[in-house]
């Protein structure tokens, strides 16, 4: 049996990306956590080394490293800055298949997500991978 994780976002990305979604908490699943003093100042850190991370990109790397927590990251410099720090860092396929995996959604929906996401102009998931999942949830 799996068990089941909550999703942990700094304040300031929950607040500009999620907070207006319709249900933002994901069932409760997700955990907002504000940045100590520290943790900013690491996250500041972060952002004065590469200003190609955005503020909440900086946060949520700081927030991953200083928490032991996964980080999700789309774009490769977040990535590879993560790897760099030793965080563990998933893209947004792995946590498609993890809701399938755990059950949270069903086929239909996670079809759905995905294929939305997939037409999406500056969507850079392989063709290949998008393919399969699509196969594998068609009803």
């Amino acid at each position: 049996m799996r068990v089941r994780r909550q999703l942990r976002r700094p304040d300031l990305l929950f607040d500009r990306e999620l907070k207006s979604w319709p249900e933002p908490g994901l069932g409760g699943r997700i955990v907002v956590l504000a940045l100590d003093p520290e943790q900013v100042q690491l996250a500041v850190n972060y952002r004065s080394a590469d200003n190609r991370l955005s503020l909440p990109d900086a946060f949520a790397l700081a927030l991953a490293k200083s928490g032991g927590h996964v980080l999700l990251a789309g774009h490769a410099n977040l990535r590879s800055r993560a790897e760099a720090k030793v965080v563990v860092c998933h893209r947004v396929l792995w946590v498609l298949d993890e809701l399938e995996l755990d059950r949270v959604v069903g086929p239909k929906l996670l079809h759905a997500v995905l294929t939305r996401i997939s037409q999406h102009p500056r969507r850079r998931l392989p063709k290949g991978q998008i393919g399969m999942r699509l196969s594998r949830w068609r009803q």
